[in-house]
């Protein structure tokens, strides 16, 4: 045994002597802090960093819910669409800026405030996979959509997953029914996705009593001015002379707290965003939320956690924009046909199918994740996130560009695609910009993989489990990419996805396995190359986000499908044809932007340098064409 360990190291002594480089020169954060994991361990979109396809957790397609389960859930939300189709005017609703009291009413009384808090304290006790089915019927209309994801999703998360039993028994029950509102407070006017660079700050009372006093502003704080209850963020005095974020639950009785007017937006304008001030609110000892110090953990909890939702309400919102167009295209005639009659609006229909499908696959499989009781779903529902948001924004565009002129227009009257376009436009910018969520799916993703590296480069026959994959990096260099891909192989998963694929889907699995394997190759490359440097290679870094972002979106829908045949549902072909097409596109990127990662080409240099140019300038920096 000891030979044949010997033996491969020296096969593979090139290409550990490149990841020397990598192991002098990595990032903490992404080698010496980072333990050895186990990767059959971790969630499956971090697998893919390794190039290892989960198999296991992804086919046939996951569920935590059983059969009876499942058509309660749906019997669940049968009343949540009525009520929205019978007595939510969506469109009146955005002209007025303002959701009527009467609407609101019957969103308490649907019980839509306390989706998931638990029974004893109020709630229905929903799971992820319930909660989601319950968002799909809200994208109607996305204002009120907003108002009560803001409230449960982010607003008072945290108190359910980070609060106190007294904290949980005094504020769920209001929150619950809906006769208090809850509110999230982490942005302020110099700190967006930077979340730990908040100033506004908490100090201790200086009487002796435990409370705090809390000092600064917030801005862009969605139910800002409706709500009783938020979860506010700040800055706290340590031992050791340095602030660190504490969450806090912090009443609106509590005083010394002023809402700006509400803000003016392009989209959701009926909900409420503004900025509130806190000028020395006293906040008891009992209402910190988590431990003092502990905030940053506690924000990153609550955004990592509700993200899925996103891909949701996504996924139905674009589903209900392909059934509304599909009328129009069916109907409009040009040049003496209908318009569906012509190649380029099928290829528009089609991808508005396959967009809706895979945002559904990865919200639900995400939501199975964690539902099942894996223990970090956070890149695969920010990868819900970034998707569901940019392909909700590409249907509507083409909705309108489907609609001609009248597409354009707005007001009560109008079509809603250019309200939906207004009301999207934040899907890409809240709960994390996307790209930021990208560098985070990215960075954390090569976590693992950087560690790995960095202990092979100090001891290759103390890590002889890792050699194959280097001695398949080596060959996929050398342009054997088949040889390599058989080496490496992409984990003993790979096996269950193929035997779990329909047959008209056997070849896209294999391929998505040989793919999967591929990306661990590209990862081990970038880390090779770069080291500790990789976090300003941002364009490499999101071309890796990009590539985990469609290995899941093509596992997802391929194993939906596939179980959808297995199951002999009645869409089941249908369904086939929407995955192959999927997958079959989203490789072709993949291996496009794998290329680019293997070879980082001279256009993000020239990139790079335009930007700085145009920064050294001031401006646009080329003459007219009229001065030539």
């Amino acid at each position: 045994m000891l030979a044949r360990a010997s033996s491969a190291a020296s096969r593979v002594r090139a290409s550990v002597s490149g990841t020397r480089a990598f192991r002098s020169s990595a990032a903490p954060a992404l080698a010496a802090k980072a333990p050895l994991a186990n990767p059959a361990d971790l969630s499956p979109l971090k697998q893919f960093f390794y190039g290892r396809l989960d198999g296991p957790a992804l086919f046939p397609f996951p569920s935590a819910l059983s059969a009876d389960e499942r058509e309660a859930a749906t019997a669940l939300a049968e009343p949540v669409g009525k009520f929205f189709a019978d007595k939510v005017n969506s469109a009146q609703i955005d002209w007025d800026h303002k959701i009527p009291e009467e609407v609101m009413q019957g969103l308490r009384d649907l019980g839509l405030f306390g989706l998931q808090i638990e029974e004893r304290h109020g709630g229905l006790g929903l799971s992820n996979t319930e909660y989601a089915r319950i968002v799909e019927e809200l994208v109607t209309d996305p204002s009120i959509a907003v108002t009560l994801m803001a409230h449960q999703s982010i607003g008072l998360k945290g108190i359910l997953m980070f609060g106190t039993e007294e904290q949980k028994a005094k504020y769920l029950p209001k929150l619950a029914s809906g006769e208090h509102m809850a509110s999230f407070c982490l942005t302020e006017p110099g700190a967006g996705s930077d979340a730990a660079g908040i100033t506004t700050r908490a100090v201790p009372a200086d009487d002796g009593s435990g409370d705090w006093l809390l000092s600064g502003g917030k801005m862009w704080i969605s139910n800002g001015g409706w709500a009783d209850v938020f979860t506010v963020f700040a800055q706290t005095p340590q031992p050791d002379g340095k602030d660190k974020m504490t969450a806090f639950v912090v009443e609106k009785a509590f005083g010394g707290i002023t809402p700006g007017k509400p803000e003016e937006k392009l989209g959701i304008k009926a909900s409420n965003t503004v900025t509130l001030n806190f000028d020395e609110t006293r906040v008891p000892a009992a209402n910190v939320l988590g431990e003092v110090g502990g905030g940053f953990k506690v924000a990153m909890g609550i955004l990592n956690n509700g993200r899925f939702g996103l891909g949701a309400g996504t996924g139905a919102g674009m589903r209900w924009m392909a059934t509304a167009i599909l009328e129009h295209c069916a109907t409009r005639k040009q040049f003496g046909r209908p318009l569906a009659s012509f190649g380029l609006v099928k290829a528009d229909l089609a991808f508005m199918a396959e967009s809706a499908y895979a945002a559904e696959a990865m919200a639900y499989t995400t939501t199975a994740l964690i539902d099942n009781g894996h223990p970090d779903a956070s890149l695969e529902a920010a990868a819900c996130k970034v998707f569901g948001s940019e392909a909700m924004w590409d249907v509507v565009n083409r909705c309108i560009s489907l609609m001609g002129g009248l597409g354009f227009a707005d007001g009560p009257d109008a079509p809603p695609f250019s309200r939906m376009m207004r009301d999207s436009r934040i899907l890409s910018i809240f709960e994390g910009e996307n790209r930021v969520l990208r560098l985070l799916i990215a960075l954390q993703g090569v976590r693992g993989p950087g560690a790995s590296l960095s202990a092979v480069a100090k001891n290759p026959l103390g890590h002889t489990s890792e050699l194959p994959a280097l001695v398949a990096d080596r060959l996929y260099g050398l342009g054997l990419e088949s040889v390599a891909a058989s080496l490496a192989g992409s984990g003993p998963g790979a096996s269950v996805a193929t035997s779990s694929a329909a047959p008209a889907l056997k070849g896209a699995a294999q391929e998505l396995a040989a793919l999967v394997s591929a990306h661990g190759t590209t990862v081990r490359s970038a880390l090779t190359r770069h080291g500790k440097n990789i976090i300003e290679e941002q364009q490499q870094l999101e071309r890796l986000a990009n590539n985990a972002i469609d290995l899941f979106a093509s596992a997802a829908v391929l194993s939906r499908a596939s179980t959808a045949h297995a199951n002999k549902s009645s869409t089941a072909e249908h369904e086939i044809l929407i995955a192959r097409s999927f997958a079959a596109k989203a490789a072709t990127r993949i291996r496009a932007r794998a290329g680019d990662i293997m070879s980082k080409p001279a256009s993000d240099a020239d990139t790079i340098a335009i930007a700085d140019g145009m920064l050294k300038h001031g401006g646009y920096v080329p003459a007219h064409p009229l001065t030539l």
